[in-house]
């Protein structure tokens, strides 16, 4: 288009581009410059940008006809295509950049659109200045009657009753002063404020957990907005044990050696049978399944044999084929194709946004040293909704991938990557 009309009007058509997750079409300016909505845009700025698009398309219908004429069979399908890259669905897909119109969804009507439909006849209904309404005459003021003015005294009565709820709720908030208590810790170090630690990004409702190491080396978990000592249990425990041995009461130097609570320790080991309730918690050892999988190698694309040119042989297409395009359905969501051939015929089918999938015929052939792929009807849907029969026509591009194009039969063309599907598809056809 740059070359056959000019790059001012291929400027007018922003370049469509598959979003990272693929689930969404990007549409992006072929220049910077602020964008304004059609419908954002005042009369004025409709009205240029309407002049100007409509000298846009006698250009490009020129350079339509000029193509059709000649004898190239690719320049007259080229130029079949220009006819239509001036349809698109609504004013929600104009835009000004800069002041100057660029399209969205070029080439496109709405599904339920008459093929006939003149998109900048459409326009040109918004374009048009609104007609102003008719001046409505100004109201006479309301003379406001003056009434009987109130003595000085009732505003001040009326002053005091508005303060005396300020002043109850100033009492009350006086009656309950706040006081902060530090927690002291095991080691005798006060704990800070709880407002004083920057809660961890995961912990939603803000609490903060403490870990505080307790003398027999097991850790307790203690709530950060707890305000009551923590160590009072261990202690307890360690100054009962040491008059159980009465034998170690006799003597009175090592007496300063039961502090160290050997004794304890074996009872702590008891405690670590109900760790088998938490060895329950080999889950943690299921975690390696969960584990995130590394990202899988991009499928390669589809890439036409020269052999499979000179001699017509199509065996090459043969397993399941995913088809990434500019299709959308009713919601506006792109769709997904996928062909499984054998020998020349196949199947195609079409997934759509709700996940419901829609299936017809295809046939693949070698024409005129091009790849050409057809469907045999139309692809019907479950709930009863048809999509018009298309066809792919893939050239040899850059080491031998295919360079692909499809089109419909009524007018309109989409760019089409063609990649090869997973192996577990060919392990089934392999299977039958």
């Amino acid at each position: 288009m740059y070359s056959q009309i000019g790059a001012d009007v291929a400027d007018s058509f922003a370049i469509p581009k598959r979003n990272d997750s693929g689930d969404r079409i990007d549409w992006y300016a072929p220049f910077d410059g602020p964008v304004v909505p059609w419908s954002s845009a005042t009369v004025e700025e409709r009205s240029a940008a309407l002049t100007s698009l409509q000298a846009m398309r006698e250009r490009v219908l020129d350079a339509a006809h000029r193509l059709k004429a000649e004898a190239d069979s690719e320049r007259q399908v080229f130029g079949r295509l220009l006819q239509h890259v001036m349809t698109f669905p609504d004013d929600q897909h104009v835009y000004l950049v800069d002041g100057r119109p660029v399209l969205t969804f070029w080439g496109f009507r709405r599904h339920d659109g008459a093929a006939s439909s003149d998109s900048l006849a459409m326009l040109a209904g918004t374009a048009a200045p609104a007609v102003a309404p008719a001046i409505a005459a100004a109201a006479p003021v309301a003379a406001v009657a003056a009434g009987r003015r109130w003595p000085w005294w009732l505003w001040l009565l009326l002053l005091l009753l508005l303060a005396l709820p300020l002043l109850f709720w100033y009492r009350s908030c006086q009656e309950v002063p706040r006081v902060d208590l530090p927690t002291t810790l095991p080691d005798g170090q006060p704990r800070l404020p709880v407002d004083g630690v920057e809660p961890r990004p995961y912990d939603v409702d803000r609490r903060v957990r403490e870990v505080v190491g307790g003398s027999d080396g097991v850790s307790d978990v203690v709530d950060g907005m707890a305000t009551e000592p923590v160590d009072t249990t261990l202690p307890d425990a360690q100054s009962e044990q040491p008059p159980v041995p009465p034998e170690d009461a006799e003597l009175s130097p090592p007496e300063g050696e039961q502090a160290p609570p050997e004794p304890p320790a074996p009872e702590t080991a008891p405690e670590q049978p109900p760790v088998p309730p938490d060895s329950e918690v080999p889950p943690d050892s299921e975690q390696p399944p969960n584990a995130e999988l590394p990202p899988g190698v991009e499928p390669p694309q589809l890439t036409i044999p020269p052999e499979a040119l000179q001699q017509g042989n199509v065996d090459f297409l043969n397993g399941r084929w995913n088809s990434n395009s500019g299709l959308i359905d009713e919601t506006g969501r792109p769709v997904q194709l996928e062909y499984d051939f054998n020998n020349g015929k196949g199947s195609v089918s079409l997934r759509r946004s709700d996940g419901s999938v829609c299936r017809g015929q295809v046939g693949a052939s070698i024409a005129q040293q091009r790849l050409v792929i057809s469907d045999q009807g139309q692809i019907r849907c479950p709930d009863g909704q048809v999509f018009e029969p298309s066809m792919v026509d893939c050239a040899v591009g850059q080491g031998g991938k295919a360079e692909c194009n499809g089109r419909y039969a009524t007018g309109g063309a989409f760019p089409v990557e063609i990649y090869q599907a997973e192996q577990p598809a060919a392990d089934s056809r392999s299977a039958q």
